[in-house]
């Protein structure tokens, strides 16, 4: 009897296993400040090698602020409610087999005021000048990016609204300004100064006259002089 050993070899290979998506925040960068107040664009990018991508979902402070179907995976945040201090962005995508990848960074939120400015005293008073000032005695937790003084003939100018303006710098500390093209013996108002990215902070308000012009006297030639009487 003859026996026939048959080769029957593997039926079939395994299949290969599932891969997991990939997913990263392309921004904000980790570690990104931020000012409270601006708006955050959140964006975020998934792909899978052996599938599609099913779901991307954003988190903030493990918080969902928004969840994806399809590309592009991207939110805008406002700051204007966040509370300063170090917070955690995540996204989670999801492929079509159920496996999950995750990248998450971390941000940070600062709040700044206004800077504070006082106004010098007015002082080199003539007709048509003066001399004026102010000092920024704190930035506000942000840059300075304009200070100087403003004036106008109606109280309270602004840098929007005013007779007259300086540029004095961006940094902190005492200045002075020279205030020109004045009318005589006219009243004005001055204030000084300061912007950074909350806006723009004022002194105290001062108020000076201009000098008057000085009166014209025509003399003649003088005859007939006696002790008593001359004659022009």
């Amino acid at each position: 009897m003859v026996f026939f050993l048959a080769n029957c070899g593997d039926e079939g290979e395994d299949p290969e296993p599932n891969k997991p998506p990939t997913v990263s925040i392309t921004s904000p960068s980790n570690n990104a400040i931020i000012e409270k107040g601006e708006t955050v664009q959140i964006n975020v990018t998934a792909n899978d090698p052996d599938g599609s991508v099913s779901n991307v979902t954003i988190f903030i402070d493990n918080v969902e602020e928004d969840s994806f179907n399809s590309p592009p995976y991207s939110v805008s945040v406002n700051t204007d409610e966040a509370e300063a201090g170090s917070h955690t962005v995540k996204a989670v995508a999801t492929d079509n087999e159920g496996l999950t990848a995750t990248d998450q960074i971390t941000v940070t939120i600062t709040e700044s005021d206004p800077p504070v400015v006082t106004t010098a005293d007015i002082t080199e008073i003539t007709a048509t000048s003066a001399t004026g000032g102010g000092e920024v005695t704190d930035d506000g937790g942000n840059d300075v990016t304009a200070r100087g003084i403003v004036w106008g003939k109606s109280s309270g100018p602004t840098v929007e609204q005013n007779t007259g303006l300086t540029d004095d710098g961006t940094v902190t500390g005492a200045f002075t300004s020279s205030i020109t093209d004045l009318d005589q013996a006219t009243e004005y108002f001055v204030r000084a100064y300061a912007t950074n990215s909350q806006g723009t902070a004022y002194g105290e308000e001062k108020s000076f006259t201009t000098e008057g012009s000085l009166a014209t006297v025509v003399t003649g030639t003088v005859s007939d002089l006696t002790h008593e009487s001359a004659v022009c």
